[in-house]
């Protein structure tokens, strides 16, 4: 449901809802339906994917890369007591 949401937000303008074109978000969500049908919502998938896909490896990657070189200096700063 975020890829649709997605691709009506990149769609969405203000000046359709001043017009009075569209009364709401909804308005405007079965507005673009109708005029670009459900697959026209896929349209632009496959970028964002690759870019959500990127995005999330470089976090994801960054994040284990900096815990386990710090991992050994958090151990050796915390010693369990016997």
């Amino acid at each position: 449901m975020n890829i649709f949401h997605d691709s009506l937000r990149v769609r969405f303008e203000v000046k359709d809802m001043v017009s009075g074109r569209y009364h709401s978000w909804w308005g405007f969500a079965d507005g673009q339906i109708a005029d670009l049908g459900l697959k026209g919502l896929y349209r632009g998938l496959k970028l964002t994917l690759v870019k959500d896909v990127a995005g999330y490896a470089g976090f994801f990657g960054l994040f284990e890369w900096i815990k386990n070189e710090t991992i050994d200096i958090y151990r050796d700063l915390v010693q369990p007591v016997d």
